[in-house]
């Protein structure tokens, strides 16, 4: 049981890191920038 939870928690971290590329390159591909961190929204406006 314990084994599972291992690989369950290593394959999470794993999905998490690996959707951190596609999300960055679309956020720099729409010109989001660390100044649009105040209004997040106002990008799709």
């Amino acid at each position: 049981m314990e084994t599972a939870f291992a690989w369950s928690l290593c394959l999470s971290a794993v999905v998490v890191l690996l959707l951190i590329g596609p999300i960055t390159y679309g956020r720099v591909k729409a010109g989001y920038s660390a100044e649009n961190m105040s209004a997040p929204r106002a990008l799709f406006d």
